[in-house]
């Protein structure tokens, strides 16, 4: 059966469950992240209509969505050096951001009107941060000068949310996800290195089980690339849930 807009529709979560969905980034018109960096940025309207194109040139079996075709949904573009949100209506009931490969994502809210933040920066984090001079002895400044001076990503725009949305770390309904979930979390594996995570380590695990089932070498499985990124999307049935 070919997979087209209909399905990623009717089914939702399971199409999202046995399909690899990369969404692109986006502009963000009328933001300079470089002439206004680390700084909230609102997205007002964040319906859109996309459309689902395979992308195996990138990775074998996986989409992306494009701007136009059938699908409605709700969207929240990235900005580098930026923390981009939009607070969700009841309806279209799919939500995207842009896919995430070191990147933050925050919800926070009640389930029937959630607001959603992107948090990123194109470039290492690492002693990027430089705060206003008006600001510069204001303790949370300092906080997060240190968390960029060690290149603690899910610290500093954790802080920084925070700082630009007081309480919003505190909200009953936070959820968050952050690099630590998806690209490194400390655990080591024996063919993925430091970089791993709990998760990547015991694939790899079942991985080298599952090869030393097989009769012949030549029949063996191998791995021929690892590619560290997510996909965050969200759906409405009687109140929004979030998925990664």
């Amino acid at each position: 059966m070919a997979v087209d807009e209909k399905m990623l529709q009717q089914l939702k979560l399971d199409f999202m469950k046995t399909h690899s969905v990369c969404p692109p980034d986006l502009p963000v018109p009328g933001i300079d992240p470089q002439g206004d960096p680390f700084n909230l940025h609102l997205i007002d309207d964040p319906k859109k209509t996309m459309k689902l194109v395979p992308r195996p040139q990138l990775e074998l079996g996986s989409f992306t969505l494009t701007p136009g075709g059938g699908i409605n949904v709700q969207w929240l573009p990235w900005l580098t050096h930026s923390i981009i949100g939009t607070t969700l209506s009841a309806s279209p009931d799919i939500f995207f951001t842009a896919a995430i490969n070191g990147c933050s994502v925050f919800v926070t809210g009640e389930p029937n009107k959630p607001t959603v933040y992107h948090a990123g920066i194109g470039t290492d984090l690492k002693g990027s941060y430089t705060p206003d001079t008006k600001d510069k002895d204001k303790p949370e400044t300092k906080f997060l000068e240190k968390a960029s001076s060690i290149g603690d990503a899910p610290l500093f725009w954790r802080t920084l949310l925070e700082v630009k949305v007081p309480g919003a770390t505190k909200d009953k309904n936070y959820a968050e996800v952050n690099k630590t979930h998806y690209i490194k979390d400390g655990s080591k594996g024996k063919i993925l290195g430091d970089k791993a995570t709990k998760r990547a380590v015991a694939f790899e695990e079942a991985f080298v089980k599952k090869n030393k089932e097989w009769p012949s070498k030549s029949d063996a499985m191998k791995i021929l690339m690892m590619q560290a990124w997510g996909s965050v999307c969200g759906f409405n049935s009687g109140g929004w849930k979030f998925y990664f």
